[in-house]
Formats: C-alpha cells, sequence, structure tokens
C-alpha cells in the first residue's frame, strides 16, 4: 500500500493540494544562510532531474538533489568553527565561567559545566529512583541533547533513508512483558538482532504508553528499505516478545511494528527530530503517553540514543557579553511565533519505500514553534541550524568588542 507524508490540514490553504499526503522540502534555517539557498535553487531550475550519484531514488543526505528533502545535519567540524569565531574575549571571570556553547542544533548561554569528581572507593553510591512521570524539565533536558547530537554517523550510508520505526506489543501485553524491566530486556535482545543481520542501530528512540497502559517504542533510524526488512522486523520483534498463545502471536507478527518513511524524511534537521519526538506544543495533550502505570515504575528511561555523540563546543565570553546574547537569543525565539504564507515544493513519497513519486508547489501557513527554555540569562535555543545562527551571534559579539 503507497501512502505519503502529510502536511497537517491546518497549515494548508487554498489550491487542490489541500489535505493531501505530501512533505514539505523548504529548508526552513534559522537566520540566514545565503550560500544554501543559492544552491537549492540552482538544482531547482536544473529541471527537477534526479541526482546522477543516486538515481531516481531520493537521497537524504544529497543537498543537490531537487527530488530529494532539504536535509540539513551540521556536522562536528562546523561546530567546531564557528565557535572558535567567536573567541578572543578580554575581562574574563575566572570564577564564574560564562560560556555561549554552540552545537548542531542548539545556541545556548551558561556557565560552563564543570566534569563531576569521581565517587571515592568506600563511599556507597545510592542506588537511582525510580522514573514515575515526565516533568517539563525532563522533556527539556531530551529536546536539548537530541539537538546537540552529531547524526553524521546514522546518515554514513546514504543509500539508506530515515524512517521512524515502531515497536509494540500484542494486546494481551501483560502475560509476555509483565513489567518495565522485561520490556527494556527484550528492546535490548531486539538490538543485538538487528545488530548481528545488518549492522550497528544508530539513532535515536522515545518510550511511550498507550491509553491500554503498554509501551511502545518509536526509533529514528535508517534501515534498509524494501519488503525484506518488514518481514524481518515483524518476525524478529514477535519472536523476541514471544507470547504463548499462538493466535496472540501471529496478530503480533502482523500489527506489532510499523516503518514510516515519510515520517522519518520529516526529521530532516536537529530542532525537527527534538520537537518530534518532545511532542513541543502538545504537552497537555500528550501527557497521558508519560505517565507511568501502576506495575511499571521500574521501566527506566524515557528516551535515549544508540551510536551518536553530542558534538557541543563552548566558548568563554565576558558577563556583559553573555547578557546581550542571551537578549539576543530570547528575540530570536520569539520572532518566529509570527505567521506568515509561503509557497514551497513538496516532494510525495512512499512511505513504505521512502522513494519520491513526484513534487509539486502548495502555499501553506506557517507558525514557528518555539522550543527554548531561557531563565535568568541562560539557557538554550533550539534551533534547525545551530551553526547558521552563531555566526550570526559571533558578528554580533565582534561588533560588541569594537
Amino acid at each position: 500500500m503507497v501512502e505519503c507524508a502529510r502536511i497537517p490540514r491546518r497549515g494548508q490553504i487554498g489550491g487542490k493540494s489541500r489535505g493531501r499526503y505530501t512533505m514539505t522540502t523548504d529548508d526552513g534555517a534559522e537566520g540566514p544562510d545565503d550560500a544554501r539557498r543559492a544552491e537549492r535553487s540552482g538544482s531547482e531550475a536544473s529541471g527537477g532531474q534526479p541526482c546522477e550519484a543516486h538515481g531516481a531514488r531520493a537521497c537524504h543526505m544529497c543537498h543537490n538533489c531537487p527530488r530529494g528533502p532539504a536535509t540539513r545535519f551540521p556536522k562536528a567540524d562546523e561546530v567546531e568553527a564557528v565557535a572558535a569565531s567567536m573567541a578572543g574575549a578580554t575581562d574574563l571571570d575566572p570564577v564564574r565561567e560564562v560560556v555561549v556553547s554552540v552545537s548542531p542544533g542548539t545556541v545556548a548561554v551558561g556557565r560552563r559545566q564543570r566534569e563531576k569528581s569521581p565517587v571515592p572507593a568506600d563511599r556507597e553510591v545510592p542506588p537511582r529512583g525510580k522514573v514515575l512521570g515526565w516533568s517539563r524539565k525532563s522533556r527539556a533536558r531530551m529536546a536539548r541533547r537530541l539537538a546537540e547530537l552529531d547524526y553524521g554517523p546514522m546518515f554514513a550510508d546514504p543509500s539508506r533513508l530515515p524512517a521512524m520505526v515502531t515497536l509494540t506489543l500484542p494486546a494481551d501485553f501483560r502475560t509476555s512483558t509483565p513489567c518495565g524491566a522485561v520490556f527494556k530486556q527484550q528492546v535490548r535482545t531486539f538490538q543485538k538482532r538487528y545488530e548481528r543481520k545488518w549492522g550497528p542501530l544508530v539513532g535515536v528512540w522515545k518510550l511511550e504508553f498507550q491509553a491500554r497502559g503498554a509501551p511502545h517504542l518509536h526509533m529514528l533510524v535508517c534501515p534498509e528499505s524494501g519488503p525484506a526488512f518488514r518481514s524481518w522486523l515483524s518476525t524478529t520483534w514477535a519472536d523476541v516478545v514471544a507470547h504463548p498463545d499462538p493466535a496472540e502471536r501471529a496478530a503480533h507478527v502482523r500489527a506489532g511494528t510499523n516503518v514510516d518513511y515519510g515520517e522519518g524524511i520529516r526529521n530532516r534537521d536537529p530542532r525537527r527530530v527534538a520537537v518530534y519526538f518532545s511532542k513541543h506544543g502538545q504537552f497537555k495533550d500528550k501527557d497521558a503517553q508519560n505517565r507511568v502505570p501502576e506495575g511499571w515504575e521500574d521501566v527506566g528511561r524515557f528516551w535515549g540514543y544508540w551510536g551518536l555523540s553530542p558534538a557541543v563546543s563552548e566558548v568563554e565570553v565576558t558577563p556583559d557579553e553573555a547578557v546581550k546574547v542571551a537578549r539576543l537569543l530570547r528575540r530570536h525565539a520569539r520572532c518566529r511565533v509570527v505567521k506568515r504564507v509561503k509557497r514551497v515544493r513538496v516532494a510525495v513519497v512512499d512511505t513504505e519505500t521512502g522513494e519520491v513519486l513526484r513534487t509539486q508547489k502548495v502555499r501553506y501557513r506557517r507558525s514557528g514553534t518555539r522550543l527554548r527554555r531561557m531563565t535568568q540569562g541562560a539557557g538554550f535555543v533550539c534551533v534547525n541550524d545551530g551553526p547558521a545562527l552563531a555566526r550570526d551571534v559571533a558578528r554580533y559579539v565582534a561588533l560588541l568588542r569594537i
């Protein structure tokens, strides 16, 4: 069955494209980036033909392919170069050590994070408490960490497209998975089987609870495409869960997994990944999915990542510069709330194979979702392209030092 990634209905106005399942291909970058815009406009003027390197199939990491989505995951060397351009401050505070942090998807202001001293051998470390719910602080920590990750290893193979893979439990899930610890062990077993078959499992994951109380796992990864992987996924996950009832197990094979390439391609920059997994702007609506049911207090962490590492570079600034940069970041986050109508080229995507079927232009109303946590002159702002915004901040800091 062919399905396609969908723009929310409320975001489309006019034309025949209302309600169609499409996917936007505008970059949505934060701050000016003329080079990328010029590169993309030149690609669209080339007649809309697929790139020579990857043929008719959309390559998620090829920015010159007009049929593919405009993907932008900044690399670690870009982050380091931008942070180095901001150095050179004088009259630094040796006590407070105020820094500006740059990552692929965030720009932050705050005090330098000191490394924790090792725990003495003769001191007993208390066990970690049980995870009972999901707070705004935990959501903010997850959003910031996901935006700080270097997603280069996930896209090491350009022939693989990103997909949102979902693992669910059978209807009678308490028989095969009685508690949270068993579910986490099943996920670890699945991870090992995936690595033996397809190689390292690299990506991010989020745990949620359904209305019936069963946990299910969302993973953003770059798997193999085609019916062979889907068949292996459904069979392997059912074998890992191993429900004793044959009828329940057969139903679990049919409906226990899902692979959505359209949803995966939407997450084409660090901010979109963080917003998707944090369900930003829908905290009250999705709160029930983040409450631990009774008997599942040992489920552990709600989110995490495999095979990825943060790419954060810090540069020390003066306290006065830090205050002004924090004000600049707050204003930047507020200005994105303004709604505007924009005409963009979209790609109709087959969510089962990731193939781009065709392209078309639609008009939609766009409003920026603020994802920031700035309190008392410290915090972070989550953006589509952290180095692009950091370059503007570096120019602003250079003007302050004149």
